[in-house]
């Protein structure tokens, strides 16, 4: 019995060695690492300041041959809340409302609808193609402001 509490000590030591010993924040090597590129805004158009202020279907290019886009949140840079997550993403019909961005090349548009946003608010568009722990980073692809 003293051999088994003896591992098991060395064991919770390593452990707590490789993740930094506290849980406040993750440790660096806890953040996935992204396979894919994020995909573009395409509408709203990227730093737009008309878009409309909900029940719209955001869209992004996806290069053909890459996996269907993860979440997307909606982010006040303001207050720093999550407004939005997306839920589920269709391949889009054309064309796209306008003003859209121009499509990449070998690249089709997702879309994803967004429920009724605030009036007159800037929203930080963020994405990772894998979820990542709190405290990870995530990218921001753009922002835009609704009307």
């Amino acid at each position: 019995m003293p051999k088994l509490t003896g591992w098991l000590y060395a064991i919770t030591a390593v452990f707590l060695a490789a993740c930094g010993g506290s849980t406040s924040s993750p440790h660096v090597d806890s953040c996935f690492v992204e396979v894919f590129p994020p995909y573009p805004l395409i509408y709203p158009m990227p730093n737009t300041t008309g878009a409309p202020d909900g029940n719209f279907i955001l869209f992004v290019a996806v290069p053909n041959g890459d996996p269907t886009p993860g979440a997307l949140e909606l982010q006040n840079p303001i207050s720093g809340t999550t407004e939005f997550t997306s839920g589920a993403w269709s391949p889009a019909a054309m064309p796209l409302p306008s003003p859209a961005a121009t499509m990449p090349p070998n690249s089709s548009a997702y879309g994803t609808a967004v429920p009724q946003l605030s009036q007159n608010t800037s929203y930080s568009v963020n994405f990772a193609t894998y979820p990542q722990p709190p405290g990870c980073p995530v990218d921001a692809l753009e922002s835009f402001e609704t009307h």
